[in-house]
């Protein structure tokens, strides 16, 4: 098959099953991620999903042929896989689709089951027959990318919150004074109350804001020692 078999839809999709059936990545529950953001994608005409669709039966698997010619479509356009990208899989997608169509754009729907499968470069780099830069490892990172990526819809809510508990009120201090203590954590859950950082945890007709994950995320902040003063 020719790259010209498949539509501009279904092109960028193709490493993605070829690196799924190759190695065998389709549990029942990951198929149902493939299928969802599927039926999501709205680069996609009714036929495409279709198609799409027909490759994720287990039953009834691509065949060997439609295999080896998806890889090599990607072998053909000679693109580079480079580990270090955010989303590897997708970026090299993009590479295969411009290659082929002249131009390409990002599609954050297979970045979702890039993210949501698990799939890692070292997971299927020896499957492309493609030139493959390597990680590069540092003991450095950029803080406020590391938070996007694990807290992705929570990151604002968290750098606002980051930024409260810089006020004296949260000063990290060892207070032997057992009653002290208990008299400035109080002040401490009172100020958090103020500003209805516990909120988030409890249903709206009781005064929350039912979002679980921003209050989970909250919870799991370290006190002012960890930004300002290391302890």
């Amino acid at each position: 098959m020719s790259s010209t078999t498949y539509s501009k839809g279904v092109l960028p999709y193709i490493p993605f099953f070829y690196v799924i059936w190759s190695d065998d990545l389709l549990s029942m529950s990951e198929t149902q991620v493939v299928k969802s953001t599927i039926a999501t994608d709205s680069s996609l005409l009714e036929q495409d999903k279709q198609l799409l669709h027909s490759w994720l039966n287990r039953n009834q698997p691509p065949s060997n042929e439609t295999v080896k010619s998806w890889q090599q479509l990607i072998t053909a356009s000679q693109v580079t896989l480079i580990e270090s990208d955010p989303f590897p899989l997708e970026s090299l997608s993009k590479k295969v689709v411009a290659h082929y169509l002249g131009s390409s754009t990002t599609n954050t729907h297979l970045q979702a089951i890039e993210k949501n499968l698990g799939i890692q470069p070292n997971h299927y780099n020896h499957l492309f027959h493609v030139e493959v830069k390597h990680q590069i490892y540092s003991n450095q990172f950029n803080a406020e990318q590391l938070d996007a990526l694990l807290y992705e819809n929570q990151s604002k809510t968290l750098a606002s919150f980051r930024e409260h508990l810089k006020q004296p009120l949260f000063d990290w201090q060892v207070r032997r004074n057992k009653d002290e203590a208990r008299t400035q954590v109080l002040e401490q859950v009172k100020e958090l109350a103020k500003h209805g950082w516990g909120a988030y945890g409890y249903p709206k007709e009781f005064g929350g804001k039912n979002d679980l994950p921003t209050y989970a995320s909250i919870f799991e902040q370290p006190n002012r020692c960890s930004f300002n003063n290391p302890c």
